[in-house]
């Protein structure tokens, strides 16, 4: 996955906002995230994105989609704070965001449990339970791949930003990642190409 999502979030420190006057409500109280700069220092090469899910899902919905993001998201955050979080820093932002997005979390959950369990026998929850462990698994290999100092120094002050992020931050910020790496899912790209043809 090469924390492709927090870098995604690095948009936020930019200074660029996407809503504009009259907006109002649950509008973001930060900056909102840009499309991921492919010149950013540390995780440049947005093709190493990928997903855990199951190939023979073919193209997640949407939906689907906009779930594993938030859950990969989340658990670089996760990894992020356990690996980096010598203080008090990491662990607010991590809460904060859990706290405040968690009935996003679950609805993510819940639409992941019902794709895998759509595709491999056992408990929903469990199977859930598992891929998750998968993706935490996998941003681990990047920590060992790029360093602990290294890895801490780019996803340390991320973390902090996507922390930060309000319901209508995460709103967009989904929709950037959707637009950035929708197509990278397996069975996505043809499915794509063939939208676009028509």
């Amino acid at each position: 996955m090469r924390s492709v999502l927090l870098l995604l979030a690095v948009g936020l420190l930019a200074g660029c906002s996407l809503w504009g006057p009259g907006d109002g409500g649950d509008a973001p109280q930060a900056p909102v995230p840009l499309p991921y700069n492919a010149a950013a220092p540390l995780y440049g090469d947005v093709g190493a994105f990928g997903t855990l899910l199951p190939t023979a899902a073919g193209c997640p919905t949407e939906e689907e989609r906009r779930a594993d993001l938030l859950i990969q998201l989340h658990t670089e955050m996760m990894v992020t704070r356990l690996t980096c979080g010598a203080d008090d820093t990491a662990d607010m932002a991590y809460a904060v965001f859990t706290d405040r997005h968690q009935t996003r979390l679950r609805e993510a959950q819940t639409t992941l449990e019902e794709l895998l369990a759509n595709h491999a026998p056992g408990n929903p929850a469990r199977l859930f339970d598992s891929y998750r462990t998968l993706v935490a698994n996998d941003e681990s290999q990047t920590v060992i791949a790029d360093g602990v100092a290294r890895y801490c120094r780019a996803q340390g002050r991320l973390l902090n930003v996507a922390g930060a992020f309000t319901k209508a931050d995460l709103r967009v910020f989904l929709g950037h990642a959707l637009t950035a790496y929708g197509a990278r899912y397996p069975g996505c790209r043809v499915h794509t190409a063939a939208a676009g043809a028509g």
